[in-house]
């Protein structure tokens, strides 16, 4: 549906994603996608099959989600959704390689990005969310170290996503620490990445 460079083909993609969504989740989507501005999601729950996905603002921009695609039945909130919507550009790619998601700054903005697995390290009490600048890739999620954490008492890991295998990621905007924003759902323009645990290359 936004894996696809026009919009004439964005039933067809529909259909097999639809299709595929519904089988043994070991051996279909590797992670899900929802995007949201505000508190308010946009469009479906994407299911990512393939083993990359670029996400950006036009559809002329590439193969991938394109953002432009969703807007086209949602109007911005707010001017200032409408001014970060504006900024998104080339956006990122996603990839599962090996074990690894790997993130991928394509964008000519910083990107923000929050996961359990990025704050497995309690040097600092306080939940990080790091900053990712243009061009820059940083691993996101690590299958074998997430399948061997155990994830209940660990209270500095309470601030976060409720769910382990959750990753955040806002566009242009941060959120928590010295920002202004201190939850991602104030965040104009953002991205909730579901990693679908039992995806595995073993």
């Amino acid at each position: 549906m936004l894996y696809s460079q026009n919009i004439m083909k964005l039933n067809i993609v529909i259909f097999f994603v639809s299709e595929s969504s519904g089988s043994d989740p070991a051996h279909s989507h590797w992670c899900q996608v929802a995007y949201w501005e505000l508190s308010k999601r946009v469009g479906q729950l994407l299911p990512v099959m393939p083993s990359s996905i670029d996400i950006f603002q036009s559809i002329a921009q590439g193969c991938g989600l394109s953002l432009d695609a969703l807007h086209k039945t949602h109007t911005a909130q707010t001017q200032a959704v409408g001014a970060v919507r504006t900024k998104i550009g080339l956006g990122i790619t996603l990839s599962y390689e090996g074990d690894l998601v790997w993130l991928h700054n394509r964008s000519q903005r910083d990107v923000f990005v929050s996961s359990y697995y990025l704050n497995l390290d309690h040097s600092n009490s306080t939940w990080k969310v790091c900053k990712v600048q243009p061009d820059q890739c940083v691993v996101i999620y690590d299958f074998v170290t997430m399948s061997k954490r155990v994830l209940g008492d660990e209270s500095a890991l309470s601030e976060g996503p409720s769910d382990p295998h959750s990753i955040l990621l806002s566009f242009v905007k941060g959120w928590s620490g010295s920002y202004s924003r201190q939850s991602v759902l104030s965040c104009e323009c953002w991205l909730e990445i579901l990693i679908n645990k039992n995806k595995a290359n073993r």
